[in-house]
């Protein structure tokens, strides 16, 4: 399950096994106790002005009846009198009996808790805050946020990986379709992570292609002479990851691969065109040409030789100005390049401080292009959400990706279906692994509309295919039938309001109006994640279902602080400022790992969220 920091006042969730100890202990105590419970009764006091007992039964007080009755001692014989004190011997031992039973249920639940603790301390997650105190963090902030992220270390305790897809749903040797995963056009870094990179791997008149489907490329292919056919590509490939085919997915009937030269690279050779292609080169347009490939992946861990590495995408907020922004941008393009990563995520705040005025602004190009134009985060989708300050100059945002379509934002609010990999089964249907991400505005109008909007876009994906409901649950975002492909669907949002936060606007009523507006929708479809930026921090909280990210450091502005809520996971730390954003990587429909990453490369926490939640 989730990380849960025990300093912010919640029990972890490995703990619960603690309570269910304590609720049975406590039921075994109720049973014993049921026959004479007792409650005090400081009234009771006998005609001839002895105190009673102090305590009455309940079922005498439900009787309306109690010990200040009109039976005297002197008028009771001697066998009532014994009668009557070996029952009030019986009562002081049961409740003698109640009480030592319900002190030792709390030792035992006290000592099971502190067990639980000690184990979680005994190794820490691969994003612990431990690490993180390093010595580049040598201003003073740096050195408050190593205090804090000390004091909030989230630790859990090791075990074996989990397959990222269980056996029955992959080939016996892990092979699956990686839908454009794990893999990228080759690039010659120049070492700096900036528009000097350059993708080497397509020829002359293509460009890679920012597909989140496949791998893909354009080509003016009237440009190109004949001389130049068969097409030749260079592939970049994820250590680990083996080729075992390769198929045209638009453009083309026949393409080949074949080992290269140069370690971690693939050759791609594309001989056939089909007719799509054929008329794009009649009119002299750009086609484009996309690929599959049929991939399996060699773990070193022999219990799972095949377990696939995840996919990973990043999300960064309010960065939208070159003044903060370099350093993040530079840490983004190493991540980028290392993790493969498939897209990017924009949660909003794009250009400060009033959007962009046209298509020409150098805005363009000063925050967007130059910053972020090494081909590791260049070649990518870039899934857009608007920011409070975008309103003023949206249109221009909304008609960029025309031109340029790495710019993903066709609407204030849409959807995006984002494969992962999908496998294929010799007798019985194939299973994919995709992020059903829903972009939405609720800095601009149309709230209702937009919560109606989720509400179809999740609410279809509980119909399997046939329509044949599947019920509310996890496994009703699973479509199947004898001839579909069964569909494991992470759910995501995008909004750059937050909904839970310790910052500034965490704690106003727009928060709280926009949180009424949502929830109830993101509980009943137990979405898994809400991305969102709007206060300028790095922050994990979560509640229900759902995992809350604030990813608002990109830098675009000046940097805030924040505090602890009920609903906090991780903070940055009292009087913290940071810049940095975060990596999410999906491990199949097992889980999906964020980390929070600072803009000197200091990984700061590591969070899980579980895909059965």
């Amino acid at each position: 399950g989730r990380f849960t920091n025990p300093a912010f006042g919640r029990p972890p969730l490995h703990a619960s096994g603690g309570r269910a100890a304590a609720a049975k202990a406590l039921a075994a105590v109720a049973a014993v106790t049921a026959t004479a419970t007792l409650v005090p009764n400081k009234g009771a006091v006998s005609r001839k002005g002895r105190k009673g007992d102090g305590f009455v039964s309940v079922k005498k007080l439900e009787d309306g009846d109690d010990d200040d009755d009109d039976d005297d001692d002197e008028d009771m014989n001697s066998e009532d009198l014994e009668i009557r004190d070996s029952n009030r011997r019986s009562s002081r031992t049961i409740l003698a009996v109640a009480v030592g039973l319900t002190l030792l249920t709390i030792l035992l639940v006290l000592q099971h808790v502190n067990d639980a603790s000690s184990s979680k301390k005994s190794t820490s997650s691969g994003g612990s805050s431990s690490n993180s105190a390093s010595a580049a963090l040598k201003s003073k902030q740096r050195a408050m946020a190593s205090e804090a992220i000390e004091a909030a270390t989230i630790s859990g305790t090791s075990a074996a990986p989990t397959p990222a897809m269980p056996p029955a749903a992959i080939a016996s040797d892990g092979s699956v379709w990686s839908k454009g995963s794990w893999m990228r056009f080759a690039v010659e870094p120049s070492g700096d992570g900036t528009t000097t990179d350059a993708t080497v791997g397509v020829p002359a008149g293509c460009v890679a292609y920012p597909s989140v489907s496949s791998l893909a490329v354009t080509c003016d292919l009237a440009l190109l002479p004949a001389s130049k056919f068969p097409l030749q590509f260079e592939v970049e490939v994820l250590p680990g990851i083996v080729t075992k085919d390769v198929k045209c997915a638009t453009g083309c009937n026949k393409v080949t691969t074949a080992a290269s030269k140069q370690a971690g690279r693939l050759s791609l050779t594309v001989s056939s065109y089909d007719d799509l292609t054929e008329r794009c080169l009649e009119k002299k347009n750009e086609c484009l040409l996309s690929f599959d490939f049929l991939v399996t992946y060699t773990s070193a861990d022999a219990a799972a030789p095949h377990t696939l590495p995840p996919v990973c995408f990043l999300s960064v907020g309010d960065w939208g100005s070159a003044d903060g922004l370099t350093k993040v941008a530079q840490q983004m393009t190493k991540e980028a390049k290392n993790s493969f990563s498939k897209f990017i995520v924009s949660t909003g705040d794009n250009f400060y401080p009033t959007g962009v005025k046209s298509l020409n602004d150098p805005h363009w190009e000063n925050t967007f292009e130059r910053p972020f134009g090494s081909p590791y985060v260049k070649n990518v989708r870039w899934v857009i959400a608007a920011g409070n300050h975008d309103q003023w100059g949206l249109q221009p945002q909304l008609q960029y990706g025309i031109a340029h379509p790495r710019w993903y934002f066709p609407s204030p609010f849409y959807n995006d279906e984002i494969p992962l990999f999908e496998s294929e089964h010799l007798n019985g249907p194939s299973a994919s692994t995709s992020i059903f991400m829903t972009v939405l505005d609720f800095n601009g109008r149309q709230k209702e509309k937009q919560v109606a909007f989720l509400n179809t876009m999740l609410g279809d994906r509980y119909v399997e295919v046939g329509g044949v409901p599947a019920g509310n649950n996890n496994n009703a975002f699973a479509s199947e039938n004898a001839n579909s492909v069964k569909k494991f669907l992470w759910r995501g949002i995008v909004n750059h309001p937050l909904l839970f936060g310790g910052s500034s606007h965490g704690l106003d009523r727009e928060t709280t109006y926009n949180r009424d507006q949502l929830k109830p929708s993101m509980d009943k479809h137990k979405v898994h994640f809400h991305l969102s930026g709007h206060d300028h921090i790095l922050e994990v909280l979560h509640s229900n279902h759902t995992d809350y990210f604030i990813s608002g450091a990109g830098g675009g502005s000046w940097m805030y602080t924040s505090t602890k809520t009920k609903e906090t996971v991780w903070w940055q730390g009292e009087g913290v400022r940071l810049r940095g954003f975060m990596k999410h990587c999906v491990f199949g429909h097992d889980r999906m790992e964020t980390a929070l990453i600072s803009d000197d490369g200091t990984v700061l926490y590591t969070h899980r969220t579980p895909f059965d939640n």
